[in-house]
């Protein structure tokens, strides 16, 4: 790329930004060479006063560019760090058997979701690796037994019972930045995250204001409080997350990145139903 040809496409993007207002706006342009193989270009617009940031990754390294070094932690590791930083967690149990799920329906109740456990598979839906909806013991049994044969060839350290909640799907994750340190992520979530692009980001770290703010400025926004007559999201519980993985990101220089995908979140409550950290 040249300079000339960077320059441009720079300007053309800042005209664009919803971000830019004002003289106290400034872009920086960084190209970061992650390693041999794979570069990417991040366009940084700072607001000076606010510190407000958004990045805008082109050539997506699909975050995934993890050293053999780095793993994904298990299920209960995950429980524990999600438990020392307060963030909310839905009820469920790790089950191995078809005798485990069905005594864990029976003191929770029904609806339920079952989802397959295990570090080889990063997006469980990418492979149908989740079940939603579970409404009876038949539905269950069924479940449970479809999706260990489907399973069998996998390392698998059985199975995540979770009661279901209902509410909007969203998105807070971290990716750690060898430039910039922890960059916070807020956004619409759930399995359509890539294709909604709805997302806000900062610079950790990031306190309660700032966390608010970034959820004011997604596009969905309104959604969140209740337009058309929807379900309204604590916002203040959202932004209290944000501001907790903040923190677990500051103070944990290990995290290479975190994903709490999806955080349902109602007028009642947020919770992280669904957690990825890798070190």
């Amino acid at each position: 790329m040249s300079i000339a040809n960077g320059e441009e496409k720079v300007n053309k993007t800042s005209k664009e930004s919803p971000y830019l207002s004002g003289s106290s706006v400034f872009v920086i342009r960084v190209i970061i060479s992650i390693n041999s193989k794979a570069s990417s270009i991040y366009k940084l617009f700072v607001d000076s006063t606010t510190k407000i940031l958004s990045i805008k990754i082109f050539n997506n390294l699909q975050g995934d560019l993890i050293s053999e070094k780095m793993g994904i932690l298990s299920y209960s590791e995950t429980c524990k760090m999600l438990a020392k930083y307060k963030i909310q967690q839905p009820i469920s149990r790790l089950v191995k058997t078809k005798s485990d799920a069905i005594s864990f329906a029976e003191k929770v109740g029904y609806p339920l979701v079952l989802k397959v456990n295990s570090k080889k598979i990063i997006h469980k839906s990418d492979v149908n690796g989740v079940r939603m909806g579970i409404k009876t013991k038949k539905e269950l049994e069924d479940c449970f037994e479809e999706m260990t044969y489907r399973f069998k060839h996998i390392e698998l350290d059985g199975f995540v019972l979770q009661k279901m909640y209902d509410g909007h799907q969203v998105i807070i994750g971290m990716k750690r930045d060898k430039q910039f340190g922890p960059v916070i992520m807020f956004g619409f979530g759930g399995v359509f995250v890539e294709i909604i692009k709805d997302v806000s980001y900062r610079i950790a770290p990031v306190n309660i204001l700032e966390a608010e703010t970034m959820i004011r400025e997604i596009k969905l926004f309104r959604a969140l409080e209740g337009a058309r007559n929807g379900i309204k999201a604590d916002t203040r519980k959202l932004a209290e997350i944000i501001v907790k993985v903040s923190n677990m990101s500051m103070q944990n220089k290990d995290i290479f990145e975190l994903d709490l995908n999806p955080v349902i979140a109602n007028e009642m409550e947020a919770i992280a139903v669904d957690a990825r950290i890798i070190k």
